[in-house]
């Protein structure tokens, strides 16, 4: 059940940094266009690169990460189910292999 949700959880971790990546690309750009001269328009473009990488990481991460959250908690939810289960046949297994020995000593 939970073989996909580390993928889930790495792309949702992984995707903050992949826009840090794009915002630091976008100041490198910034620089690189104050060296060559100072136009308003290539300092525009670098902080345009630079907000956009940065909204793309979060606007990936943040459903990642819910989703991630979302299905963790399912998981766990059937695995405690599972355990709870499993105690009662245990449970009634053992309360029926009991009646049969008193039954076959008696």
């Amino acid at each position: 059940m939970s073989r996909y949700l580390t993928l889930l959880g790495s792309v949702g971790s992984t995707a903050p940094l992949l826009g840090l990546l794009g915002t630091v690309v976008g100041m490198i750009d910034i620089f690189a266009s104050q060296q060559a001269g100072s136009s308003p328009q290539a300092l525009a473009q670098g902080i345009s690169i630079a907000l956009y990488s940065t909204a793309f990481g979060i606007i990936v991460a943040v459903p990642s990460v819910l989703a991630y959250r979302h299905f963790r908690t399912r998981v766990d939810d059937f695995l405690v189910e599972m355990e709870q289960q499993a105690q009662r046949l245990v449970e009634a297994l053992y309360n029926e292999a009991s009646m049969q020995t008193k039954r076959s000593d008696g």
